[in-house]
């Protein structure tokens, strides 16, 4: 059965023009330019387009530009500040933006002054790197809008504060004026689908390390008894060899423990990608939809794009898509893996517990598909190596060299 979120908390936000400076400590130092420049002011998105990335910042050099201050309702914290700067995304209610956080000025001649701030970084010299979604207000006044689930959602999460959670989360939501800030990690390295059509279909003890945070990230959403509704490849982020599940624009809160039976009639199907929308929402099948099964569905469909390829996915969980029904009804895995590496060039072998992990969790019945703890203790999962991300591109890089 599912419920209500509860309203989201705002803080409050003042929105000013100001300095920001690269503190004085750290003039002599240079600063990292984060990994999503790559000697460019582009990014690559999951679509394969382009946006504007964070711009570079010179050290000992100031800018003027546009300042968020997120104020304590309670007063009991201290203020905090970010540099709102490159758009990187445009949507139906707003925009998002690349921001920097930022500290009062240390210079001694400016540390009274309310106007200026300089970068808050760490002695590493990274660029404290933020996303900031900004919509308008008037998304408050719609009961019903998907926008205020996003941000109980983002809360509901937020309040971990821990990377260990592998969902993204926020406690910073802050109305000013005509807008709403949310502020968000930013991932340098973009989406897992953008990552998986860059280097192909990946080794299994890689797709292994990514897909045990993946599984992670499901335990903390049903801990907290929600259903994301919009998983895919592109809806998990990576930074470095760390993944995360981004927010969700379709949440559902289920009045059930993850441990519980929360199947009803499905509710109205949402998702960026039709393929990642469980079957079950196609059939119409009365009380056959547990929003925790229909979750694990998109998480076999993200494993199976990532050890066969991120575009060998079927157009849509119907029986009359052919790939559909031999990959979910007639188990042939094998069989598909074979057809895609043909028209790839590579010829792409897989595990008999990788098979079998998959088959089991891509049944067209829900209560046929596993659940979250029987994957976990799949042997797929629970007795293969691991590799991450950049291990596996050292010695890809490493083997190019010699041949």
């Amino acid at each position: 059965m599912t419920v209500p979120f509860d309203p989201p908390k705002l803080l409050t936000a003042r929105r000013h023009i100001g300095f920001v400076d690269v503190p004085n400590d750290l003039v002599d130092k240079p600063i990292e330019v984060p990994a999503a420049l790559n000697g460019s002011l582009e990014r690559v998105t999951s679509d394969n387009s382009t946006v504007p990335s964070p711009i570079a910042l010179k050290r000992s050099q100031t800018m003027t530009g546009s300042i968020i201050v997120i104020e304590d309702n309670e007063g009991d914290k201290p203020n905090q500040a970010f540099w709102l700067a490159r758009k990187i995304e445009k949507n139906v209610h707003g925009v998002t933006r690349v921001g920097y956080k930022l500290r009062r000025n240390t210079r001694e001649e400016l540390k009274n002054s309310n106007g200026t701030w300089e970068l808050d970084i760490d002695e590493s010299c990274v660029h404290p790197l933020v996303t900031i979604k900004i919509v308008h207000t008037k998304i408050l006044d719609d009961s019903n809008s998907s926008e205020n689930d996003m941000m109980s959602f983002l809360q509901m999460i937020g309040n971990e504060n821990s990377k260990d959670t592998h969902v993204d989360g926020t406690s910073i939501v802050a109305t000013c004026a005509d807008h709403i800030y949310i502020v968000l990690p930013y991932h340098r390295d973009g989406c897992l689908g953008a990552y998986c059509r860059l280097h192909g279909n990946l080794d299994e003890p890689v797709a292994r390390f990514l897909f045990c945070q993946v599984l992670q990230g499901m335990k903390t959403l049903q801990n907290h008894g929600l259903c994301h509704r919009d998983l895919s490849l592109d809806a998990v982020s990576l930074d470095g060899d760390h993944v995360s599940i981004t927010e969700s624009r379709f949440p559902v809160r289920c009045k059930t423990a993850a441990s519980g039976d929360s199947r009803q009639t499905p509710p109205t199907p949402a998702g960026s990608r039709v393929q990642y929308i469980a079957p079950e929402y196609f059939r119409g099948d009365e009380g056959a939809w547990n929003g925790y099964a229909a979750d694990l569905w998109a998480c076999g469909l993200i494993l199976y794009s990532m050890v066969i390829g991120a575009d060998a996915l079927f157009l849509a969980p119907v029986d009359d898509d052919r790939t559909f029904v031999k990959l979910c009804l007639k188990g042939q895995i094998r069989s598909l893996a074979s057809t895609y590496g043909e028209l790839i060039g590579e010829t792409i072998e897989l595990s008999d517990d990788l098979v079998d992990l998959l088959q089991k969790m891509l049944k067209v019945d829900p209560k046929d598909r596993l659940s979250l703890s029987n994957i976990v203790e799949h042997p797929w999962v629970a007795n293969g190596e691991f590799m991450t991300p950049s291990e596996w591109e050292a010695e890809k890089k490493e083997e190019k060299s010699h041949n």
